[in-house]
């Protein structure tokens, strides 16, 4: 069995998943080696940007590839006008030479490159490495955290401070991670060996590196020598060129630069989800570089634009010390699944592979569930008429009360995200708003993060709300069912009420305002399905249908890459038929199989020289991976009326009780007249007066798009010249 054969054994009978493991790990080695590249004879000169696109690269630094017929004499490198002395080095996959230029102004700079006579220039547009790029003005206040880290006090209001590294070498006796001296190492026989994915078996010793950027603290590991030297364009042999970026869990608000879990993994998996520690054995122990940020850990930081310029940061920073990569692998689960979906949907290109767990669309598609959660909540708690936990969930959507996170009181997401005066943010309390002491202050809420992609509102100053629960009927799927009576569906709605501008409850259902409803849509914050449908991606997941990690907010994604493309050859579901307590996260060794799968899903893309799209090499470069359910240790192919559709359940969550759209996606509907004929159920006149009066604009129509409701303008945006954003255009070239 070769290796793009093995996936394909687990058809409708089953394979032991142990067994196919087995097979795969046999073939890996040879499989992942990196592809020979050929030094083709160039017919013109180029300078190529490498670490960064031309126009975004931060830290007065930039990689770039030159390139110089081979008839031409001995080329010149200048920077603003200023040559550059021994700037040029041998590629290392032989196409050209690669340059690290340092000393950009910051704004504009030119690189030339002159041989024989001829030139070329490339436009390069350098940012101060504490930010921003395109993701707008700085959130203010802004805490640093260099200090708590162990990077010291930080120099200046960015919270940058000095890079420190640290070596560890993995125990041979005890599996962990331990802390490596190189002036005073340890015996031999107690470092363990590893074998990369390119057959290289070296001493199994990690450098990390730490340092900051956009007002972020970073971790880069790989393995490492310590006796030798490391350039970008002479990288150790044990690093494989690939980098595994982890994102981290949760959904915080900060305003602060956050910390990165000191946990360790030893697999690939944790039941407290540190994915964001770059230790992680699952990767380095095959050769994968590893990264990491506190920007890029939703927990802190749940704002996508912030997410996608640190990570496009980070990597900007390991390919200018490490040397060009062939591809980035990306994993995490809940909040770092919903940082995949969102990077690749608005930011095409930085990441090629993607393996999320228990995961979301993006963050406001448990954000509207979150809303809706807290006012039934305080109605649950109020009516007599719901007494029944089984009406509940009816109403809820889930066969259980833990999904709903509003339910969980002010920790959890309905208390953080939209009472205006909460302090997970980690405001100081002289500057966090306060409706009577301090109405101009810092507001807490979800909306307000994302004040520079949605804008503010005229009246007020404050950020546009975009939560909406106007013609919202809650528990309509549960009333036509019979599930609950047509007084208790009256009931609910007349009382459930809603949230104003500061988060708190009101009589009034939640009004949102349109112009931010439609930027959410049109800045991409809604993942819609378009860009990442060009990407392979492995969704795997464990059974989950009791809290809020659950079945549905899996399909979600599927369904929205189905409605924007038409099909979705590139997205995998795997679902493992056991109930996970982390969370809806598969075991171990099915994630391990996702991975090495992804590994030779995307190397394969990598060696597709043809001029298909994107999308067409990904779907033709699929190593046998499909849709699958794994149940009692066997895996099986999800075919129309196979074991996994047996296994498998999903209910939808609120929004679809209440006749929603199986995508999640609409924000505020448009309304329609009340129609008695639209009900199974019957009316008393007085309960239907009473609908009437609790509708009186119409109940949602979600045979229609939502109010707002596009596509988005364009990938890449930038948000430096204020909300709603601007495409930022092609890709600078050489001229």
């Amino acid at each position: 069995m070769n290796v793009f054969e093995f996936a394909n054994a687990a058809h409708t009978n089953g394979v032991s998943l142990s067994a196919l493991i087995q097979r795969a790990s046999m073939c890996l080695v040879t499989a992942m080696i990196a592809p020979t590249v050929s030094a083709q004879a160039a017919t013109t000169l180029a300078i190529e940007a490498v670490s960064n696109r031309a126009d975004l690269v931060s830290g007065g630094d930039i990689l770039v590839r030159v390139i110089v017929p081979q008839a031409s004499s001995q080329a010149v490198l200048s920077l603003n006008s200023q040559p550059l002395a021994n700037a040029l080095h041998p590629a290392p996959d032989g196409r050209g030479s690669l340059a690290l230029v340092s000393g950009l102004n910051l704004g504009h700079n030119t690189l030339s490159l002159a041989a024989d006579g001829s030139s070329v220039q490339l436009d390069v547009t350098n940012y101060p490495i504490g930010g921003p790029i395109f993701s707008g003005p700085h959130l203010q206040p802004w805490s640093c955290t260099t200090q708590a880290a162990g990077l010291g006090a930080p120099l200046d209001a960015d919270c940058n401070a000095p890079t420190q590294y640290a070596f560890f070498y993995r125990s041979a006796t005890t599996g962990a991670f331990a802390s490596y001296n190189p002036a005073n190492p340890p015996a031999a026989g107690e470092i363990a060996m590893t074998t990369t994915d390119q057959g290289r078996t070296v001493p199994y010793i990690v450098r990390q590196e730490m340092g900051t950027l956009n007002r972020s603290i970073y971790r880069i590991a790989v393995l490492f020598d310590p006796a030798q030297p490391w350039a970008p364009w002479a990288p150790q042999s044990a690093w494989n060129r690939k980098l595994v970026y982890l994102f981290g869990a949760g959904a915080g608000t900060q305003y602060s630069q956050a910390q990165i879990s000191a946990s360790i993994l030893i697999d690939n998996l944790s039941p407290t989800f540190t994915f964001n520690t770059p230790l992680n054995d699952n990767a380095l122990s095959r050769g994968f570089a590893t990264a990491t940020a506190t920007l890029t850990d939703e927990g802190s930081i749940a704002n996508a634009k912030l997410n996608a310029e640190t990570l496009m940061m980070v990597k900007e920073r390991f390919i200018e010390a490490y040397g060009p990569l062939r591809y980035t692998i990306s994993e995490g689960c809940s909040g770092g699944a919903i940082q995949q979906h969102s990077i690749g949907d608005q930011y095409p290109g930085l990441i090629d592979g993607f393996l999320p767990l228990c995961s979301y669309p993006d963050v406001w598609s448990l954000a509207v569930n979150s809303h809706d959660c807290v006012v039934l909540t305080h109605y649950f708690t109020t009516s007599s008429l719901f007494s029944s936990p089984l009406d509940r969930q009816a109403v809820l959507g889930q066969p259980s009360e833990q999904e709903c996170p509003g339910q969980d009181g002010p920790p959890a997401f309905g208390g953080r995200w939209f009472p205006a005066t909460n302090s997970s943010c980690l405001i100081p309390p002289g500057v966090l708003y306060d409706p009577i002491t301090n109405p101009h202050g810092v507001r807490c809420t979800l909306s307000d993060y994302h004040v520079n992609e949605i804008g503010t509102r005229p009246q007020d100053g404050f950020a546009n709300q975009i939560f909406d629960s106007v013609g919202v009927q809650y528990g309509l799927r549960a009333l036509q069912s019979g599930t609950i009576t047509p007084e208790q569906f009256v009931d609910l709605n007349e009382k459930v009420g809603g949230l104003d501008i500061d988060g708190n409850l009101q009589t009034q259902r939640t009004q949102g305002d349109p112009v931010g409803i439609a930027r959410m849509y049109q800045s991409g914050l809604i993942t819609y399905g378009r860009e990442i449908a060009k990407y392979p991606i492995i969704d795997a997941r464990a059974d989950d249908n009791f809290e809020m990690h659950n079945n549905s907010e899996w399909i979600f994604t599927r369904n929205r890459i189905l409605r924007s493309n038409g099909s979705a050859p590139n997205e995998i579901h795997w679902f493992e038929n056991v109930t996970s307590a982390r969370a809806g996260t598969p075991s171990s060794i099915i994630s391990l199989k996702a991975f090495g799968l992804m590994d030779l899903w995307v190397a394969r893309i990598e060696a597709d020289a043809s001029d298909l799209p994107h999308e067409a090499k990904v779907a033709r470069a699929n190593p046998g991976a499909f849709d699958a359910c794994f149940v009692g240790g066997l895996m099986y192919e999800w075919r129309p009326g196979s074991v996994c559709d047996q296994v498998f359940t999903y209910t939808g969550l609120i929004r679809m009780t209440a006749g929603g759209p199986n995508t999640n996606d609409v924000l505020k509907c448009q309304l329609k007249q009340l129609n008695r004929a639209d009900y199974s159920a019957t009316f008393t006149d007085a309960q239907w007066a009473r609908l009437q009066q609790t509708f009186p604009t119409g109940v949602c129509d979600f045979s229609k798009p939502g109010v707002g409701q596009q596509p988005p303008i364009a990938p890449w945006l930038t948000f430096s010249a204020g909300p709603g954003g601007v495409p930022l255009g092609p890709t600078p070239i050489s001229h």
